[in-house]
């Protein structure tokens, strides 16, 4: 079959389109024909090699970690899935693969396909939905009435994390454009900010935790609006010691990552504030339990372009831009 990978590691984020060896389907896992595929800025970072020091992928490998397809075969431990059946799942790290024609992983990290949404649609939900999810429930100890801030939420983890936080009973305010304010607003945001013409750092105060998405330059600002003891946890900035130990890494690898990411861990502590740094994982419970969160909310990712696999090299360049409204979808 023919897949995406990534057999170098180079600044131009090149790919190739090589034939790979059929999948190898296991007793617990699934082989799914993959339908569309979505294309995340990480994507543009695995090709790169940015992200190589937190996540060593051996080269070379197969890109994507987002997925949408078709049922083909089942491993034979396997109850809760059958062939023809639509899913999706967020590939584990050590697994990627999403961006070939078919791919086997573990029956526990896949979901039926919400009602309603095409393979496309959902090729765009697994990865900021589970983040929001994971970050809310998981890094977050949040309680009804308590205020969240997220900056720029008219992007696709906004999508998610505004809605969800809502549900869960929290108080949201986010920054935006102007044009955003209604859409946004409909989400669940209790306040928007034109984050053109308000500096959120003066204006907000007293907030229990801020979602970063924006990376270590924005970490300042976003830890002075927060309160005493409050908690900013990141999506884009730099990992630390306590992250490393979460993740169970060797003690060099913790040391590494403890140095990397002290300068934010200390900031936060002079504070009396809490820098966490988290990556989503694959959870195929958690996504069946968003998809009833998509459903009864009425949420539809908005997909801004599609790609053949053969085009998979102008989907990353176009990912890389960060000018992209929506998501960038990789489609039989």
């Amino acid at each position: 079959m023919q897949a995406i990978q990534v057999t170098h590691y180079n600044r131009q984020h090149w790919v190739a389109l090589n034939d790979v060896p059929e999948p190898t389907v296991g007793p617990t896992d699934i082989l799914v024909e993959v339908q569309a595929a979505g294309v995340n800025l990480n994507d543009v970072r695995f090709a790169t090699g940015v992200v190589a020091p937190i996540l060593p992928t051996k080269l070379p490998f197969t890109l994507g970690s987002e997925v949408a397809g078709t049922v083909l075969k089942v491993g034979a431990d396997v109850t809760t899935f059958s062939v023809g059946q639509a899913v999706y799942a967020r590939l584990p790290h050590a697994q990627m693969g999403a961006f070939a024609e078919r791919v086997a992983v573990a029956a526990d990290c896949w979901a039926p396909i919400p009602a309603g949404l095409t393979f496309e649609q959902a090729a765009a939900v697994p990865s900021a939905a589970l983040a929001a999810y994971q970050a809310l429930t998981e890094e977050l100890s949040l309680k009804t009435g308590d205020q969240l801030f997220l900056p720029h939420g008219a992007d696709g983890f906004g999508l998610f994390a505004i809605p969800f936080a809502h549900k869960l009973g929290i108080r949201v305010t986010t920054s935006a454009s102007s044009q955003a304010v209604t859409s946004l607003k409909a989400l669940g945001a209790e306040r928007v900010l034109d984050d053109r013409t308000t500096d959120f750092a003066t204006e907000l105060h007293d907030f229990d935790a801020v979602i970063d998405t924006q990376g270590r330059n924005a970490i300042p600002a976003e830890l002075k609006i927060l309160r005493r003891h409050g908690t900013l946890v990141s999506l884009a900035a730099l990992p630390n010691w306590k992250f490393a130990c979460q993740q169970d890494y060797s003690l060099p690898r913790r040391l590494i990552f403890g140095a990397a990411g002290l300068n934010l861990t200390l900031q936060a502590h002079r504070q009396h504030k809490q820098y966490r740094f988290m990556l989503v994982h694959a959870d195929g419970s958690q996504l069946r339990h968003i998809s009833d969160w998509i459903a009864n909310l009425h949420l539809t990712p908005t997909v801004a372009a599609t790609y053949s696999l053969e085009q998979t090299q102008a989907a990353l360049d176009q990912v890389a831009t960060r000018q992209t409204t929506g998501k960038v979808v990789i489609t039989r």
